[in-house]
């Protein structure tokens, strides 16, 4: 007997949170549901923390979705980083996350400006502070830029605000 039976997916876009030691990976989706990743999608679309991607996800294991609600079967090879426009919710348009890092990059090599707020690049890179946050961590996390906490006051847990720089010599 030959059945053929499709996964009921549902598209979403997801912010990966983190990667645990195993190599699997826990996200966001727009409505704050948490999504697991395997370690193989993991691995396969090379996951980081921070990246936003397109994933077809499916009810998790019944034991498992009082805390994460779904699983992911399929990411898009291409991570993306999608634009929502406040007003409306309505996408204005998708970049990768890839070309969004390489504009930020290209930002941070400026000669004329010594280093940036997360505020700054946002507005340089016509996007919202938490997704050029996001690039600028992914940079960071590769050796490519150089990151300052900046403190109000010694009291502090978290810091006020970062600045981001090409190296460190720029925050001289």
């Amino acid at each position: 007997m030959q059945t053929s039976r499709a996964f009921e997916t549902s598209k979403m876009v997801v912010m990966i949170e983190s990667v645990s030691y195993t190599g699997s990976g826990f996200g966001s989706n727009e409505n704050g549901e948490g999504v697991f990743f395997n370690q193989r999608l993991v691995e396969k679309v090379d996951l980081e923390m921070g990246d936003i991607v397109e994933a077809h996800a499916i009810p998790n294991y019944e034991d498992k979705r009082d805390v994460t609600p779904w699983r992911a079967i399929r990411v898009a090879a291409e991570k993306a980083v999608v634009e929502v426009s406040e007003a409306n919710d309505v996408e204005v348009f998708v970049r990768t996350a890839a070309q969004l890092d390489g504009e930020v990059l290209d930002l941070l090599q400026d000669e004329e400006v010594s280093y940036w707020t997360s505020s700054d690049l946002a507005d340089a890179a016509d996007t919202d502070t938490t997704t050029v946050g996001n690039s600028c961590q992914r940079l960071f996390n590769r050796g490519q830029i150089a990151r300052a906490d900046v403190y109000g006051n010694p009291g502090q847990k978290h810091c006020s605000f970062l600045l981001w720089a090409e190296n460190a010599d720029r925050f001289k």
